[in-house]
C-alpha cells in the first residue's frame, strides 16, 4: 500500500473519552480515511470513499483489557448490532468499535447504562493502572527523598532528579485519577439532566501538558548530569525517547497479540509484565552504555 493509501494519526485519546474518538472517526471516514489499525500512540487509517458512517465505541461489561470476550458472548454481540445495521470496525483493548450508515438505530440508547458500563472498565484498568503507578512511584521518590535530603553516601548528582522525575509522575498519577472522577461525576449529573456524558477532551489535553513537564525534567536531568551540550546531547535525547516509546508500543502490541490468540487474562498479565520489564531494563542498560560513549 503506497503512502499516499495510507495515513497515521497521533493519538492520545483518554480511553474513556468515547464521544471524542467516535467524532474523530467520523470526521476521518468524511475526509476518506477508515481505521485500519489503533496502536500505543499512532492510529493508523487507509484510504477509503469518503462517506458520512457514525460510529459508535462499546464497552461490554465482561471486557477486559488482556482477554477477549467468550466467543459465543462476541458474537452475540455481533448479531445483535448487526441487526440494527451495525457492523463491527475494530477492537481496542476493552473498546470495541461499530459503523453504520446515518440512519440506522442508536447503538445503546440508555446513556446511564453505557457509562456505568465504561465505569466497569475503567476500574479494572485506567483506575487500578494509575493507582499502582500513584503507589509504586510515591516509593521510589520516597526512597531516592531519603538518599539524597538525608545524604546519603550512594546519593548522586541524579538522585534529586531521579526524585522529581517519581514526584511528578505521581502527581500526574493524581491529576488523571481525579480527572477522571470529575468526568465521572459530572457525566453523571448531565445523564440525570436529560443528556448525554460530558468530552474528556481536556482532561487528554491536561495529560498531554504534563507530559511535555516530565520532558522538562528529563532534558533538565541530561544536561545538569554534564553530558555535552549540543548535538551529542540531543541524538541521546531522542535515542533515550524513541527506545522508551518503542518498548511501550511493543509491549502494547504484544499485550493485544495475546488477547487475539486467546490467552488468560493472568496468563497475559504475567507474560506481558516479564516482556515489558526486561525490554526496559535493557533499554536503560542500552542507554546507559550510549550516555557512557556520548560523555567520552
Amino acid at each position: 500500500m503506497s503512502s499516499f493509501e495510507t495515513r497515521y494519526q497521533l493519538s492520545s485519546f483518554s480511553i474513556f473519552d468515547y464521544k471524542s474518538i467516535e467524532d474523530n472517526l467520523t470526521a476521518m471516514a468524511e475526509k476518506g480515511w477508515r481505521i485500519e489499525r489503533i496502536g500505543a500512540f499512532l492510529w493508523k487509517f487507509k484510504r477509503a470513499e469518503p462517506s458520512n458512517k457514525k460510529f459508535a465505541v462499546v464497552f461490554p461489561r465482561a471486557s477486559s483489557e488482556f482477554e477477549s470476550m467468550p466467543a459465543e458472548s462476541q458474537t452475540l454481540l455481533d448479531e445483535l448490532c448487526m441487526e440494527g445495521g451495525w457492523e463491527k470496525e475494530i477492537e481496542w483493548k476493552q473498546m470495541q468499535i461499530y459503523c453504520a450508515d446515518p440512519e440506522a438505530i442508536p447503538m445503546e440508547t440508555d446513556e446511564a447504562v453505557r457509562l456505568e458500563n465504561v465505569h466497569l472498565n475503567m476500574k479494572k484498568t485506567f483506575i487500578l493502572g494509575w493507582i499502582l503507578t500513584l503507589f509504586s512511584m510515591l516509593v521510589l521518590a520516597f526512597s531516592n527523598g531519603m538518599k539524597y535530603f538525608g545524604n546519603s553516601p550512594y546519593s548522586d548528582e541524579g538522585t534529586i532528579w531521579a526524585f522529581l522525575a517519581t514526584l511528578y509522575v505521581a502527581l500526574t498519577a493524581v491529576v488523571s485519577l481525579l480527572g477522571y472522577l470529575y468526568w465521572l461525576k459530572a457525566s453523571r449529573r448531565r445523564i440525570s439532566e436529560g443528556g448525554t456524558c460530558i468530552s474528556a477532551t481536556w482532561h487528554r489535553r491536561l495529560l498531554n501538558g504534563l507530559l511535555i513537564g516530565f520532558l522538562v525534567i528529563l532534558i533538565s536531568y541530561f544536561a545538569d548530569t554534564k553530558i555535552h551540550l549540543g548535538e551529542g546531547l540531543v541524538f541521546y535525547i531522542i535515542i533515550y525517547m524513541l527506545a522508551a516509546l518503542a518498548v511501550i508500543a511493543f509491549s502494547n502490541s504484544f499485550s493485544q497479540y495475546l488477547k487475539g490468540k486467546g490467552w488468560s487474562s493472568r496468563s497475559n498479565i504475567m507474560l506481558s509484565t516479564i516482556v515489558a520489564t526486561t525490554l526496559f531494563i535493557s533499554m536503560i542498560v542500552i542507554t546507559k552504555i550510549i550516555e557512557v560513549i556520548i560523555s567520552k
